[in-house]
């Protein structure tokens, strides 16, 4: 997998760029920093800065592949505050949904791992609602139904949903659906790194 970490200018503008919204006259809680005005702040920044303020973990993920199935790649990233530590992965063969449920499984997991995180709540904006719908509302009806839909089908991808079921509810754990290619700083960063692993997955 391929990581990097590096800190951010401020908590105040992580909370802005992670929607791709700036200051409109410049960062005013740190002098050193220098955001330039830019796009106008939407209402999303109001649930970054809850979030931040409350010292939840914020994470994006995002996956795909080229075909489908095809070769994929998966990504995340982790922001704590001031710092941020993006993750990527891949496969050489599989599906657009398998990496975008790939993706949540090894953020969470990394958060487990992490003794650092033990009892922070932990917040995920993904541009799935096939993940998003899948793990808040459709899982219970498929847990009961034995693992098969309302089409009396089996669920598809089951051993991803296992995982990521046995994670989420090991943790305090929010989502949100975001709008993929929409300018989303940290949503955009996911899909580049995601386009790198397909890339490295044809070589």
């Amino acid at each position: 997998c391929k990581r990097f970490m590096k800190a951010a200018r401020c908590a105040v503008c992580v909370q802005h760029d992670a929607f791709g919204a700036r200051h409109e006259q410049g960062c005013k809680s740190n002098s050193s920093c220098s955001a330039s005005s830019g796009k106008k702040i939407n209402k999303n920044r109001f649930i970054m800065t809850e979030l931040f303020e409350n010292e939840t973990l914020v994470i994006y993920t995002d996956g795909g592949c080229s075909g489908n199935p095809g070769p994929g790649g998966w990504a995340y990233v982790i922001i704590d505050g001031d710092k941020e530590t993006a993750i990527s992965g891949g496969e050489k063969a599989t599906t657009n949904n398998r990496m975008e449920l790939t993706a949540a499984i090894e953020a969470l997991a990394a958060v487990v791992q992490n003794s650092q995180y033990d009892g922070r709540a932990v917040h995920i904006f993904c541009d799935s609602q096939y993940v998003k719908n899948g793990i808040t509302s459709w899982i219970r009806s498929w847990k009961k139904n034995g693992w098969r839909t309302a089409a009396k089908k089996p669920v598809l991808n089951r051993d991803l949903w296992e995982k990521l079921d046995a994670l989420s509810v090991s943790l305090d754990l929010s989502w949100s659906w975001v709008k993929g290619h929409a300018g989303i700083k940290y949503n955009e960063l996911c899909d580049e790194l995601c386009q790198k692993e397909i890339r490295r997955q044809k070589d």
